[in-house]
């Protein structure tokens, strides 16, 4: 039970870190990688256009953004760079608990598999990346 305490909050200050000033550019667009996968996204229609013509950063992500976007009804440009943000996040907290199963799998000690998890979920890089929308 300790454990499973210890986890959530884990998970749950990852989530707080990495949603926290999501707006970092107050929707500027200043990073050029996400601008461009978004820019990219806007271009497709799921029923009408599915060739982004643009094909550098992979097709998954482009596709997942405006899939949900469509399905939500967030067409626009804007909204959609909140929601690649969000769906950044989601991706990370994924593999905070991915990072948890693997250690756990691995060294079959959920002390290792705590601390491995909370070291990830408190890393430089993953914290920025979870900022933008970018697939790196």
């Amino acid at each position: 039970m300790k454990n499973k305490i210890v986890f959530f909050l884990i998970i749950s200050s990852a989530f707080f870190i990495r949603i926290c000033n999501i707006n970092w550019d107050q929707g500027l667009h200043l990073h050029p990688d996400e601008r461009m996968l978004i820019m990219v996204a806007d271009r497709i229609n799921f029923f009408k256009n599915l060739n982004p013509n643009f094909f550098n950063y992979g097709s998954l992500p482009i596709y997942l953004l405006k899939g949900i976007a469509q399905f939500l009804g967030l067409g626009n440009y804007n909204d959609m760079l909140y929601l690649g943000r969000f769906l950044s996040i989601i991706a990370d907290i994924i593999t905070v608990f991915l990072v948890y199963k693997v250690c756990l799998l691995l060294f079959k000690n959920k002390r290792v598999a705590l601390f491995s998890s909370f070291f990830y979920s408190v890393a430089f890089f993953p914290i920025q990346n979870s900022h933008f929308f970018v697939v790196d």
